[in-house]
């Protein structure tokens, strides 16, 4: 149509309706409305159309008409407006834009149409005509096929009344949704025509399909008759009745009903002694174990409400949530009370308190009201500071009878009880449980996330009920070691919530625990625990997420959209908690209350805010859908990233998928990141049989061992006997290092790691080192412990100097040469520099390498017997597992932290050099540039590269499956967080892949006063209490780290007793499938438009968890790697530099080089356009401009790109 048509036409519409009539239609671009659709995006629907027809009766239309002119409105610009605000009722966003046409002519006039706050429908009305009347700007829309595309809407006069009619392409909206459009249509235009109270409302005019209404309120018809009444009530009456039933089952005994009741009653009289009252907080610092079902208890028969704090927070943040809560009392137990840090002014009891075990076990005289405060949990807020949501005792006590009704949990059933106090899972575990008469089962302190531990538990106490994050459940069935299952399996209901189910999961659970009932549970910690279920039964293999389902008892479920009207059917709104269970709100923070907790403008019903988003589904159940910030716009486009994880998750091999958007360093753009992890590939056949491959490696080092021994045998006798000597000489040298530090320098002084640190200027990273200097000592008799823990005393005082004296004349005795000579200096040094190193005034690494000289190191890790021993049975190992792979294959070999390469010196040239590929990594540049310098001419299979066991492997390049055996010596001892990175290690294992370490085994006197300084023991993030593990040790966290058949070589006792040492080997599972994230991405294309496709696809072999087993998105790998200066490649001929400079142009950087990958670098497809410009005008390049994108994505670094196009004759010029 000309510009000229266009206004002509504008002008008619304007001053009366056309004859022809109007219609409305979704423009190009993302700007059209958000409707549902029933066809993936990106994905054409199927031919032909859906029709839906309305008639407004003559009567009506005039009237409409008729109101329209008083208000100096046209008919066009009413129906228009009617049009719109039905689509808005479906719509994600309220604004947007739709073309305005001529029913068969193209489209004249794009017209944008909003939402006010206040806005009513003739103000909407209104500022649509005053655009219409505004001169065009522009071109006339781009036309999409309205046939094809979208929904469209049209209106003609037809003998006095109104024709409406909506069409879409079959297939592309839901079933239903066209019929509904119509239908609220003209129930809009009969409001209109009923009077002038429809046009000036702020309410929204269209209204929901009466069968929709009719599910709402029958959905949210939730009216039960259960008591209202409190938590501690519930669990006397249980008590009254059964007094000596089984209530607590934990590592540290049980407890009846009757001595539950009998402890908290004790407890809570010496908290109301110390104040505890109706309204104030008393904070719950206590273990899992039998004394936390007593401490909650009692501070609620007190009267007041309990605080939990997890003893495993560091000391700011329980000082921070007891100071926002107001505590003043605090209940722990002695262990607790003892080690952790207290805030001024708090009053720590414990049940072993004298005024605790004195008190009354009888009834209290007063008891708390069901409106009086239960607990208040803290949880995360989005400003950082914690947030502590306000329960009584009302909505608790309606979730948990509600549940023990509805899934008939009673004194038969046993509880596993996993959630930490501090999340609101174990309201229930505790309270629930007991109300219902069964008895609660603890998992021991520390072991609570330990699936090994959660099946001996399930096994020996029978456990009947699961109830707990869906991750955590997922971790138990992969690993079922111990764990009945089959006919055999206990467990009847299990009960997940708190994170999405994983579509696969329900079924998995039902193949290991046949009879178990699955519910999925959901709501908010600020509702009362759940306030939704969705019993979950076969899975259709179709359904891309698990119903959330509808309302608890007594409770209510809405999905709103930002004016608090409820969505439709299929549309995306925000869910609104309301009923017994909504929260008081915030603890004295009335702000964030007032935010969060609002009034219905309609109904006057409290509802809480989740800020989750969820929609309905016909038959009144509601689908969960994410948060807000699963929602993202990207280059114009909104996107939801939970719709490409659903696709993701339908995709053969994928067990769960995770998108974030992350963005590139390099260049500040925001892509989009895929996070895998694979299924169990149960069915997979590995390629080889790797419990024989495993076995034979196993024997080749073990004969080594022998072999290599014997060859050494007159080296190790003179090497054990100077470390023997040495040995010795180490108790002597700790007990000197105390004295000078002026420690335990009197006779019956006393001290401990705590106190030497502080008087003594130690630096804190060293107290685990001082604590075993204390344990040895008592050991050889110089200390006695003096029964509280840690702390020891001396008889007799020691002596610095006189230790001092005794320790040169024993060193002036020793006498070595070579390898030895250079150990005896080194160890000589540390002697001398003890207290040095200790206060932070001499570093242990000068002391290693003395100005810079590795000869201490080869001596230690390469040059002395013991250590070549080793080295020459990891390299046996290594020789054998290559020996057993098929011959056309290329051997993966991935060396971590491999430093000087005393182990690699033995190990390449035991490898045929054309069946290998060996990648040498260290977290030092030193390292591996010197290996560059020694190995390149020898070694051409070897390529080197940076890595740090803590780190992330994808950080540097590393992708998970991307080693057939990975070889550790000397280092992982080392790590922060040992299992984490075990965990890491064995993600780079393709499946069936073997690790291979050398690790000392014995934590000897004197490593403690050598090695140890160099251990980094003060920055250990895990549990060990010693730097080096024994080979049981190793195997227990190997195991743990999902490690199976981890051995050592020798078996039993070590080949040298001098610098004990072991080669470790153990296999990856072989249980999960391979992914192709290549095929997956062309997949992906075939299903969604380009704008949602990811830039990157990380392979996990876990998924991180927060401390509440939920996915914890912050800790998921980013994709892009930091390449130091001295690891890139520099370009290597004329072509490859031109590339280079053309690349760097249109990258904006030249921080890179010819082995690093395009899209690492932030390039995507507006740079690969350009790039490929600059190709044709340069280089000739004649491919279409998608052949030669193509070309760019397989071949995406420049060495690879210039190897393509060297073969091209037009690349010659």
């Amino acid at each position: 149509m000309s510009r000229r048509g266009d206004i002509e036409m504008l002008l008619d519409v304007l001053r009366e309706m056309p004859a022809e009539g109007i219609e409305l239609r979704f423009p190009a671009g993302p700007s059209a409305p958000e409707l549902p659709t029933a066809t993936p995006a990106g994905q054409q629907p199927a031919d032909g159309s859906t029709v839906q027809r309305q008639r407004l009766g003559a009567a009506a239309w005039t009237a409409v008409r008729t109101e329209a002119e008083l208000r100096g409105l046209t008919p066009a610009a009413v129906l228009l407006t009617v049009g719109a605000d039905v689509l808005r009722q479906w719509s994600k966003r309220p604004d947007f834009s739709l073309d305005l046409a001529l029913p068969g002519r193209g489209a004249a006039r794009t017209l944008a149409f909003d939402a006010l706050p206040e806005d009513s429908f003739a103000a909407r009305a209104e500022r649509l005509q005053q655009q219409l009347a505004q001169e065009p700007a522009g071109d006339a829309p781009t036309e999409q096929d309205p046939a094809r595309c979208c929904p469209g809407y049209c209106a003609v006069e037809e003998e006095g009344g109104l024709a409406l009619t909506w069409t879409a392409p079959d297939g592309l909206l839901p079933e239903g949704l066209i019929a509904d459009l119509a239908a609220v249509t003209a129930d809009a235009l009969e409001r209109l025509a009923a009077g002038a109270a429809a046009w000036d409302t702020r309410a929204r005019l269209t209204a929901l399909p009466a069968w929709q209404r009719a599910e709402r309120e029958s959905a949210n018809n939730t009216a039960a008759d259960l008591p209202a009444t409190t938590l501690c009530r519930l669990v006397e009456t249980r008590a009254a009745e059964r007094p000596d039933a089984v209530a607590v089952i934990a590592e540290d005994g049980r407890l009846s009903y009757r001595e539950v009741v009998a402890d908290a009653r004790r407890l809570a009289r010496r908290l109301t002694d110390l104040g505890a009252t109706p309204g104030t907080l008393v904070g719950v610092v206590v273990d899992k174990g039998r004394a936390q079902v007593p401490a909650v208890l009692g501070v609620t028969l007190s009267g007041a409400a309990y605080l939990p704090v997890d003893p495993a927070w560091p000391a700011a943040r329980r000082a921070q949530v007891l100071e926002q809560g107001g505590v003043r009392i605090v209940v722990t137990t002695p262990r607790l009370r003892d080690a952790a840090e207290w805030p001024a002014g708090l009053t720590v009891v414990t049940p072993d308190d004298a005024e605790v075990r004195g008190a009354s076990a009888e009834p209290l005289a007063t008891a708390p009201a069901p409106e009086d405060l239960a607990y208040v949990i803290f949880t995360s807020g989005s400003t950082g500071q914690p947030k502590g949501v306000v329960i009584d005792h009302r909505g608790a006590a309606n979730t948990v009878q509600d549940i023990n009704l509805r899934f008939g949990i009673g004194p038969a059933d046993r509880v596993l009880a996993l959630s930490s106090l501090s999340f609101d899972l174990s309201v229930y575990d505790v309270f629930g449980t007991l109300a219902a008469g069964a008895a609660v089962v603890m998992p021991a302190p520390g072991r609570a996330h330990d699936p090994e531990h959660w099946s001996a538990l399930v096994a020996e106490h029978g456990v009947t009920v699961w109830n707990s994050v869906p991750a955590l459940m997922r971790l138990w069935l992969d690993n079922p070691a111990g764990a009945p299952s089959g006919a055999a399996s206990t467990v009847r209901v299990v009960m997940l919530s708190g994170d999405w189910i994983p579509v696969p999961l329900p079924d998995a659970i039902r193949a290991a625990h046949p009879g178990a009932r699955v519910i999925s549970l959901g709501g908010a910690t600020e509702a009362s625990i759940w306030s939704i279920s969705f019993p979950i039964g076969e899975v259709p293999p179709h359904w891309s997420r698990i119903p959330y389902g509808k309302p608890l008892a007594n409770q209510t479920m809405h999905v709103l959209d930002h004016r608090l009207d409820p969505c439709p059917v299929w549309t995306t709104g925000e869910i609104h908690i309301g009923g017994i269970g909504v929260a008081k709100g915030y603890w004295a923070d009335e702000a964030r209350t007032a935010a969060r907790f609002v009034d219905h403008p309609v109904t006057g019903e409290r509802l809480y805010r989740t800020g989750d988003l969820g929609r309905y589904l016909p038959g009144g159940d509601i689908e969960f859908l994410g948060r807000d910030d699963t929602q993202v716009k990207l280059n114009g486009y909104r996107i939801e990233l939970d719709e490409i994880a659903a696709v993701l998750r339908r995709r053969p091999g994928v067990g769960e998928a995770i998108i974030t958007v992350d963005t590139n360093p390099a260049t500040d753009r925001r892509q989009l990141v895929a996070h895998l992890l694979p299924e169990d590939a149960a069915e997979a056949v590995p390629a080889q049989d790797t419990d024989a491959v495993h076995a034979r490696v196993l024997a080749a080092g073990r004969a080594e061992v022998q072999r290599a021994a014997a060859e050494l045998a007159p080296a190790i006798a003179d090497f054990r006997d100077l470390w023997h000597r040495l040995e010795a000489l180490a108790p002597t040298v700790m007990a000197r290092n105390l004295a000078r530090l002026g420690a335990l320098t009197t006779a019956g002084g006393s001290a401990t790691a705590d106190t030497i640190v502080a008087a003594g200027g130690v630096r804190p990273l060293y107290r685990g080192l001082i604590h075993q200097w204390l344990a040895v000592l008592a050991a050889e008799r110089v200390l006695t412990a003096t029964g509280t823990p840690g702390e020891y005393r001396t008889e007799q005082p020691l002596d610095a100097d006189a230790l001092d004296t005794e320790i040169k004349a024993a060193l002036g005795a020793l006498t070595a040469t070579g390898t030895d000579r250079v150990l005896l200096d080194y160890f000589t040094a540390c002697i001398d520099q003890q207290v040095a190193m200790l206060q932070g005034q001499v570093r242990p690494l000068q002391l290693l390498l003395p100005d810079g000289d590795w000869k201490v190191t080869r001596a230690l890790y390469a040059g002395n017997p013991a250590a070549r021993l080793q080295n020459l049975v990891a390299a046996a190992a290594v020789r054998s597992f290559v020996d057993q792979a098929p011959a056309e294959r290329t051997v993966r070999i991935l060396e971590v932290g491999a430093g000087t390469g005393a182990t690699c010196d033995q190990v390449l040239p035991a490898l045929p050099a054309d069946r290998v590929h060996y990648r040498f990594t260290d977290v030092s540049t030193a390292f591996t540039a010197s290996a560059r310098q020694r190995y390149a001419d020898a070694y051409p299979f070897v390529d080197y590269g940076l890595f740090d066991i803590d780190g992330d492997p994808a950080a540097h390049g590393l992708a998970p499956g991307c080693a057939d055996l990975v070889i550790g010596a000397n280092v992982l001892h080392d790590a922060k967080d040992l299992g984490r990175t075990l965990r890491s290690v064995r993600g780079l294992l393709a499946p069936g892949g073997l690790l291979v370490l050398i690790e000392g085994t014995v934590n000897s006197p004197l490593n403690m006063v050598s090695f140890a300084f160099l251990e980094g023991f003060g920055n250990y993030q895990d549990q060990r209490e010693a730097t080096l593990l024994s080979v049981p040790e190793w195997q227990e966290q190997l195991t743990a780290a999902g490690f199976t058949r981890a051995a050592s070589a020798p078996e039993g006792a070590p080949a040298v007793d001098a610098l004990v040492q072991h080669v470790l080997i153990a296999a990856a599972p072989a249980g999960r499938a391979a992914l192709d994230t290549a095929a997956l991405h062309r997949e992906l294309g075939e299903l969604l438009p380009d704008y949602m496709l990811p830039h990157h696809y990380l392979v996990l072999d876990e998924l991180p968890l927060s401390a509440n087993g939920k996915v914890d998105r912050s800790a998921l790998p980013s994709p892009w790697r930091e390449t130091a200066p001295e690891e890139r490649e520099s370009p290597q001929s004329a072509l490859e530099q031109r590339l280079f400079e053309i690349w760097s142009e249109a990258l904006g950087r030249n921080d890179f080089g010819v082995a690093d990958n395009f899209f690492d670098l932030g390039g995507d497809s507006l740079h690969a356009v350009r790039i490929i410009g600059r190709l044709r005008a340069e280089l000739g390049l004649t491919q279409s401009g998608d052949e030669a994108v193509d070309m760019l994505f397989q071949a995406p670094t420049i060495a690879e790109l210039a190897a393509v196009l060297a073969d091209r004759p037009e690349a010659a010029r």
